[in-house]
């Protein structure tokens, strides 16, 4: 889990908003979602931002079920996490 865990709290330390997919893997883990909760939490602690991609429904029920959707702001597709990215840039803080 290093290997996932490390790149993104590096990415996150940037102050950059980030976008995952997690649709794009096979099986997520607890070890899975910590880094997704660790990154998140860098993210925002750097000035930054973490967003989902979920389109698949039993990805979004496990992030519903975790609690993970209230740290990290879900989309259905890339096109509506990069939406969302754009608007909170735009939008005055």
């Amino acid at each position: 889990m290093t290997r996932l865990r490390e790149p993104l709290f590096e990415l996150a330390a940037s102050g950059r908003p980030l976008v995952v997919d997690p649709d794009q893997v096979r099986f997520i883990d607890l070890a899975g979602l910590a880094a997704l909760v660790g990154t998140a939490k860098r993210a925002t602690a750097c000035g930054g931002s973490l967003y989902a991609v979920c389109g698949r429904p039993k990805i979004r029920q496990l992030f519903r079920l975790t609690g993970l959707d209230r740290q990290v702001p879900l989309a259905r597709t890339m096109d509506e996490a990069l939406d969302a990215l754009l608007a909170a840039r735009i939008t005055p803080r």
